[in-house]
């Protein structure tokens, strides 16, 4: 039986319970293993920013993230939390950008580990692009919209 995908070998798999077992062993294993690439890179990706900068995005981010190894923000405190960093850099345009629906947009390109939640690392990668005026053209790029969500593609 080919699966490809982790909720299609779920729902495979509680038919059978050690197929189960397998599956959720699996699963840690991959997400132990994204966190272990998030970290590698954490160093290069911290490099970008002053430790003033760094400490005052920490702070930041805690204050929208939930605590537990590894300290993420929900969904639904990226729009809160994305809005405050455009306020720091003076950007109103990607502000206003920063709806819904482009949130999720983001998430679900930075999310490297699908875990549904961003996690410190991909802060700071979301929070670069923020800053090179970049994240925009990321997602239209991504996603085949304009900016201002009219599809490209017929």
């Amino acid at each position: 039986m080919e699966i490809s995908h982790p909720f299609a070998a779920q729902a495979a798999a509680r038919k059978n319970e050690d197929m189960r077992l397998e599956v959720l062993t699996m699963m840690k294993l991959i997400e132990e293993r994204a966190m272990q690439l998030a970290h590698a890179d954490r160093p290069k990706i911290e490099g970008r920013y002053t430790k003033i900068e760094l400490n005052n995005y920490k702070n930041m981010f805690n204050k929208y993230s939930i605590p537990g190894p590894p300290r993420a923000v929900e969904i639904a405190n990226m729009k809160p939390l994305l809005r405050k960093c455009c306020d720091l850099m003076r950007d109103s345009k990607t502000k206003k950008w920063l709806n819904s629906r482009n949130i999720n947009r983001v998430v679900s390109i930075f999310d490297v580990d699908a875990s549904g939640k961003i996690e410190w690392a991909e802060f700071l990668e979301i929070n670069w692009e923020l800053r090179q005026k970049k994240i925009t053209d990321i997602v239209t790029d991504f996603f085949g919209d304009n900016v201002f969500g009219f599809s490209n593609r017929f």
